[in-house]
């Protein structure tokens, strides 16, 4: 799958894999990390903001992220199911698979 970004910044030494697409205004900082593995797709909405050492992973299905979420330093995400719109993830904070 082709990586796809409109409008977003992907900063020097951040990880964004095939098969994710970032929405307008996005910003991925250095070190941050968005994979989506095992044939996934990950549709990121407009003006999220994922920071340094996060982790966004998806193994297999699609998966959708609203618009204006923020992704704080060092947390990490793990096959969401959905992720609607306006939502912090703490600095450090884990959500895994069916939380």
């Amino acid at each position: 799958k082709e990586q796809t970004m409109t409008e977003a910044m992907v900063c020097p030494g951040a990880t964004v894999s095939p098969g994710v697409t970032l929405g307008a205004g996005g910003v991925v900082s250095p070190t941050a990390c968005i994979e989506a593995v095992d044939g996934a797709s990950i549709q990121v909405g407009e003006g999220c903001i994922f920071e340094e050492r996060c982790r966004l992973r998806v193994a297999g299905g699609s998966v959708s992220i609203g618009r204006r979420n923020t992704f704080r330093v060092g947390c990490s995400v793990e096959d969401p199911g959905e992720i609607g719109d306006d939502n912090v993830f703490g600095v450090q904070c884990s959500v895994e698979c069916g939380a």
